[in-house]
């Protein structure tokens, strides 16, 4: 086996190895968009995207069996230079899945780090429990999930206390109190998310002039609770989980003295009715591992589709370089 450079003359082949890793998350979780096995569509991502990325293919009898590509990018997960794969960008089919991963890893890493990135994060699908052990033992953490559901109605009971509508001009003093919460929440032990920039007025209602994103609200006796993001036609989701039939959930809070009401499962609800009367099919979330109420929300309801890792590599290795 040998590793070589990515360049153009590898796209093709790069494009077919992820289609067939594709091909097996949809037999494990066959709500996924099927777009993404088609080789032409990840073909374009990777033509539109692979000068800007950084990254090695293995070749094996002048047959590609595998590659990894990342994205440079400042101040990535901190203050240092990073590189990101999306999912999209790295996959092995081989017999010795592990021993490749681990030669392709060995060869873009070094690239990477002479290129100053340090911070170093992948995103791989949920099926691929072999990957995920891989990227453990090159001693990356979980830190994303990216999860989907189909807009089935919620099982349980609902609490009908609670007022669901959209957000009002009106809103906006209570729900920018309600962002600064939420961002105050991200900072705080043990998910760390530093509070850079918080939502003001302005930026809310920018948000908003956009017609394919809404901003669903908790009201308890007349007063906002919670806050529920949502977004049409755009996401934060992972590439797979983006296409015209995907309904986005983004920024999600609920004030914690108002939490374990069921306010936000009936929110929820209120978004995949309203999606499913536009003719989605399926919702999508991504949320930080770290933040567990969170995830011990959205995992009761969604399924994980891909978990990003990451791995900080010490700055002082630069002493040795």
């Amino acid at each position: 086996m040998e590793i070589f450079n990515f360049s153009e003359n590898y796209l093709e082949h790069a494009a077919d190895l992820f289609t067939k890793s594709y091909m097996k998350a949809r037999e494990n979780l066959n709500i996924l968009p099927i777009k993404y096995e088609d080789k032409n569509t990840i073909l374009t991502l990777l033509q539109d995207f692979y000068k800007e990325y950084i990254g090695v293919v293995a070749v094996e009898n002048g047959e590609v069996i595998g590659y990894l590509t990342g994205l440079p990018i400042s101040d990535f997960k901190g203050s240092q230079r990073g590189i990101y794969c999306p999912e999209w960008s790295h996959a092995v089919m081989y017999k010795d899945r592990p021993f490749v991963y681990q030669e392709l890893y060995k060869e873009a890493s070094n690239m990477w780090i002479q290129n100053g990135c340090l911070n170093h994060a992948i995103t791989i699908m949920a099926h691929d429990d072999e990957a995920m052990n891989i990227w453990f033992w090159n001693g990356f953490g979980l830190h994303v999930v990216d999860a989907v559901r189909d807009l089935n109605i919620l099982p349980g009971n609902f609490n009908n206390d609670i007022e669901i509508r959209k957000f009002k001009k009106e809103d906006i003093e209570e729900v920018v109190h309600l962002y600064l919460e939420y961002k105050t929440y991200m900072a705080s032990s043990p998910i760390y998310l530093p509070l850079i920039q918080v939502e003001n007025a302005e930026d809310i209602n920018q948000w908003l002039e956009n017609p394919d994103n809404n901003l669903w609200l908790g009201l308890s006796n007349g007063n906002i609770i919670a806050i529920m993001e949502v977004s049409y036609k755009q996401s934060n989701d992972a590439q797979i989980l983006s296409d015209d039939d995907t309904v986005s959930i983004g920024v999600t809070y609920t004030s914690e003295n108002d939490r374990g009401q069921g306010i936000t499962k009936a929110l929820l609800q209120k978004v995949m009715e309203e999606a499913l009367l536009k003719g989605y099919k399926r919702c999508a979330v991504v949320f930080e591992s770290q933040n567990v109420s969170g995830r011990n929300f959205w995992l009761k309801y969604f399924k994980p589709a891909c978990y990003s890792v990451v791995r900080k590599v010490d700055d002082r290795i630069w002493n040795n370089m």
